[in-house]
């Protein structure tokens, strides 16, 4: 899709959808930019953020904290 064919549907939303858009918008740039930023990142560190994710799918799998200063404490000890 062309960049004019894009902003002509975009003049055609009523202006109570822009938020919503704008939503979108942030989505896919997010998305991007994480998708991006994550093809540099070590074999080590790709492995870090799998495992966060699969503790964020099962918390079961890790410990989580309401107040960082306890966590600080456990992880130094």
């Amino acid at each position: 899709m062309s960049l004019e064919l894009l902003e002509r549907k975009l003049r055609t939303l009523p202006e109570d959808s822009f938020d919503e858009v704008d939503e979108f918008f942030d989505f896919i740039l997010f998305r991007s930019e994480r998708e991006c930023s994550q093809n540099d990142f070590n074999e080590d560190t790709k492995a870090a953020l799998r495992e966060v994710e699969e503790m964020k799918a099962d918390p079961s799998k890790g410990k989580s904290y309401t107040d960082v200063d306890t966590m600080m404490r456990e992880l130094l000890a």
